[in-house]
């Protein structure tokens, strides 16, 4: 097969034939019609991400390409980001939490248009049962707890809970109120139960 080979940094990539030994156990074999590169490969090629050498690259597997500049609307239930738990001094231990503190961050304008409206979903916050969360990740949701707005979905149902109430004649304060906010944090509380 054909593929896009990096055999130095910051050097051109080469497309050459490779050939693929046979799967071995618990591995399997798929026939890829085409393999996209994207900015993530960029890292390899400039060396941000050291890898032994040559490596093929492309992570994007299609049974047929998608014509450029269409959206693809697809069917998708909730998604976590899961990395194995490795030794806390090792290297590749620091670079998922050099991934962690610089991915985190951008989550807030991820959010908000242009994006797809569905990174309004995300909970970096949330847990998933009968998993623990990466010590670097856990780190940086306690170091920036109070900085993380809460998902914009989130919001919208706090929005709706509340326009409820107000039709049974709750007495909900202001929108800057602190009773509000208060009410809020108990909301986010209890729907953490709720999962």
């Amino acid at each position: 097969m054909k593929a896009a080979v990096l055999h130095e940094v910051n050097k051109p990539l080469v497309i050459e034939d490779v050939s693929l030994p046979n799967p071995g156990p618990r591995e399997v074999l798929i026939r890829t019609a085409v393999a996209g590169l994207c900015h993530s490969d960029l890292h390899f090629m400039e060396g941000l991400y050291p890898h032994p050498l040559p490596a093929v690259l492309g992570h994007g597997d299609y049974a047929g390409m998608v014509e450029t500049g269409h959206d693809v609307n697809t069917i998708a239930a909730s998604a976590v980001l899961i990395a194995y738990n490795w030794p806390k001094d090792s290297d590749r231990y620091r670079r998922i939490a050099s991934f962690v503190n610089a991915f985190f961050p951008k989550i807030a304008a991820l959010q908000k248009p242009p994006h797809h409206p569905k990174w309004r979903e995300t909970n970096l916050a949330a847990t998933l049962p009968g998993w623990t969360r990466f010590a670097g990740a856990d780190e940086w949701l306690t170091q920036n707890r109070q900085a993380q707005p809460a998902p914009a979905a989130t919001r919208d149902q706090f929005e709706q809970f509340l326009a409820g109430k107000r039709a049974s004649g709750a007495n909900i304060g202001a929108d800057s109120s602190p009773e509000r906010e208060q009410l809020f944090q108990q909301f986010l509380q209890w729907q953490a139960r709720q999962h």
